[in-house]
Parts: C-alpha cells; structure tokens; sequence
C-alpha cells in the first residue's frame, strides 16, 4: 500500500513484514499498533501523516495552523479535562486539544500512561497537568476537578472517556459485581465527572461537555457486554436530559457514539472478527483514535454553541438513523 498525500489517512488491517512496517514509518506516516498471529505480524495501518502543517505535526507548523483557526472554532487557552484521557480516544483528545492551543489535564487511574501522555504534550510545547484519580469514586473525581481549577482556576471542557469492558457474559452468567463494575465504569463515571463539572461552568456562562458513548448503545452487539450496551445507551439519556437542565447557562451537553476503534485494547480484543467488521463498514475501515477525537473537539469548540443534546454517530455508516 502506498502512502497517500500530506494529511491523508490510508486505513487497512492486514499482514505486514517489519521491513514493511519501516518503509511506512520512513515515508512519515505512526503505525498505530500491532499483533502477532501466527507467522505473521499484523498492523493496524489506520496512519497518520506527521510533518509541518499536519495534524500531528507541532512546533512551528502546528502553531501556524492554529493561527489561521477561526475566531469561532477556536480553543486557545481554554481548560480542558480529558477523564480517561491517557490512551485511546481520551488520549487523541488530549493531542487534538492540546494542538488547538488548550491547557489539558490528563486524569486517568493509570499513573504510568497518564504521566506519559501529559509528558509528551508538554514536550511538544503545550500545557498539561496529569491528576490520578477513579472516574468511578465521588471523592476522587471531586479531588481532580478541584486540582484542575486550581491549576487554572477555569473548566472550558470536559471530555468523558473513561469506560470500556473485558468480558462478554451471557446473561444466566453474569454475575451481580460484574453487573455493577459495567455500569460504574461506563454510566456513574460520566455522571460524577459532569456533577463536578457543572458548578464552574455554570459560575462562568459556558461550557462544553462530551460524553462518549458507544455503538453498542444503538444497537444490538452480541459480541458486546448486556453492561456496556445499557450503560453507553444510558449515556445517550444522561447527556439528552443534561442538555435541558445546563442549556440556559451556556453549557452544550452532547454524546459521542463510536463504533469499533483501533485503541490498542480493542485491536487486540476484536483481532479475530476485525475482518468481518470491516465488511460492515461502508466507509471500509474501522476507526482510529483520532477520528473519534476529530467529532468531540467539533463538538467543543465555540462554533458549536448551538448544537446540544445530540448523540453523534461515529461509525463510518456502518449504522445510521
């Protein structure tokens, strides 16, 4: 597969020799991750193009983009709270936003890769603070919020990311911890996070909240968990209601739903049924990170003051309504 043009993405699953996998690199394109299966290595070629001017560019280049960014499309200097925010989807978000000129805090309970991805933006030239914290515990979540505001004494944007599954139980064998995990992880995590969030975003006027949801809650996925498909369709009803309650104070409240994304779990996860995945697909790849975090910075920037209560669907078309 040849690399396409500056700023385009080639998306594929396939089989791929190593020295494949270094021309790739070598013609400026990140491998996102990989799986051994077999004789054979596999790579997720779903690539970005880095270099001057590109999405994943900084120094110079990126700050040049930034300049020519649109009054109303801009998040300079904005504060942004990216929860579940070291890896995957929350860690695109953290990039994309930290690209566009925003302060980020990274929290996410796992203190290695948070540490690292608030690092790394940093490294690049921007400002982000990592904070550990359970997205599920009221405590932690109210100690996080506290040491982002005073850090920067403002909250322009809080991204929901943390969720996610391991098992899928039939239902006569789920058991009732198993149950409770799920829906903590992926419904009362969103919940506590815009619990805390909505005081300083009422005292300012404004606000923008992103929750993200999942495919699994718009339709039936039988190779997904019954608590991951309640809790991401709840999402769903969670930022709706939200939206009424936080519109006259200048909060936008709106959920995304991805389908399957290329996080470095889900590749693993799903490697056996990608394939078929793919077929379903009329877009004919699955997701990267960074697609996802394309829709969600949209959906924070002030452009979109006028857009709440939405559930966007991120899925390539695989399902529409």
């Amino acid at each position: 597969m040849a690399p396409e043009a500056d700023g385009a993405r080639p998306a594929a699953v396939g089989a791929h020799s190593a020295d494949r996998k270094r021309e790739i690199r070598a013609a400026g394109f990140r491998v996102t991750g990989g799986w051994e299966s077999g004789a054979d290595t596999y790579f997720l070629l779903a690539l970005t193009k880095t270099g001057p001017g590109c999405r994943g560019a900084s120094g110079a280049g990126a700050a040049r983009g930034r300049d020519r960014m649109p009054k109303n499309s801009s998040i300079r200097d904005h504060v942004a709270l990216v929860m579940g925010g070291a890896v995957g989807i929350g860690g695109a978000c953290a990039e994309r936003f930290a690209e566009e000129g925003a302060r980020v805090a990274v929290v996410d309970l796992d203190s290695e890769k948070g540490e690292a991805a608030a690092g790394k933006l940093n490294a690049a030239g921007g400002e982000a603070l990592f904070v550990k914290a359970d997205a599920t515990s009221k405590a932690e979540v109210e100690s996080a919020f506290g040491q982002v505001l005073g850090r920067w004494n403002r909250l322009d944007i809080l991204v929901n990311c943390a969720g996610g599954f391991f098992e899928n139980t039939a239902i006569e064998d789920i058991q009732e911890e198993e149950w409770d995990a799920g829906i903590a992880w992926n419904l009362k995590s969103a919940m506590l996070c815009c619990q805390a969030a909505a005081a300083p975003m009422k005292k300012a006027g404004y606000g923008r909240i992103v929750n993200v949801s999942s495919l699994a809650g718009r339709t039936a996925l039988v190779y997904t968990p019954l608590d991951y498909c309640a809790a991401k369709a709840a999402v769903m009803g969670l930022s709706r209601r939200l939206s009424a309650e936080l519109g006259p104070h200048g909060i936008t409240v709106n959920a995304v739903a991805p389908g399957v994304t290329l996080s470095p779990r889900v590749a693993v996860m799903h490697q056996d049924i990608l394939d078929d995945i793919v077929k379903t697909i009329p877009l004919g790849r699955v997701a990267e990170p960074e697609d996802i975090a394309d829709a969600i910075w949209y959906l924070c920037t002030p452009g979109a003051g006028y857009i709440t209560g939405v559930s966007l669907d991120v899925n390539g078309g695989r399902f529409t309504v």
